[in-house]
């Protein structure tokens, strides 16, 4: 009787590991970026300069809170999403509200979704190109140092 516990016991644990090791491969590792930006200064700085390109550019808007449920998701402070042609882009700032608070040096923003709401859908190479003339390359212009490019492959 205690060999068939053993058994039964040995069974149960090795079907547990398989479905333990199926979730964690079927899990998602990470969240991939289409391209990384670094910025001089604070996460704060940043986020005004934005804002007032955001303001000041009759190409650019984003969408308030309450008007639609992205936006309500991704504009919190960690996210933000712009609008060009409608063509939706969604930013992560790089570390948590600690590491903002203690970095005062430089500040990275990785592009993390590209979401088209046109009839053509844009190619990827077309929506990256947008999104650097008509916001990057902006606020780089207004920016008292000019940010890096980093693109992920």
């Amino acid at each position: 009787m205690k060999t068939l516990f053993i058994i039964i016991g040995g069974a149960i644990l090795l079907g547990l590991m398989w479905f333990v090791h199926d979730m964690l491969s079927i899990a998602p590792q990470g969240a991939k970026a289409y391209s990384s930006y670094s910025f001089p200064g604070s996460k704060y700085y940043l986020e005004n300069k934005i804002d007032s390109l955001v303001h000041n550019d009759a190409n650019i808007f984003r969408e308030e809170k309450g008007d639609n449920p992205t936006a309500e998701f991704y504009n919190t402070g960690r996210y933000f999403t712009i609008n060009i042609d409608s063509v939706d882009f969604c930013f992560r700032y790089k570390g948590d509200s600690l590491d903002w608070a203690n970095s005062q040096d430089s500040i990275k923003i990785f592009l993390t979704s590209i979401n088209s709401f046109k009839e053509r859908k844009l190619s990827r190479e077309e929506k990256l190109d947008r999104v650097d003339e008509l916001f990057i390359k902006k606020l780089r212009k207004n920016y008292p140092h000019s940010p890096e490019l980093v693109p992920f492959k």
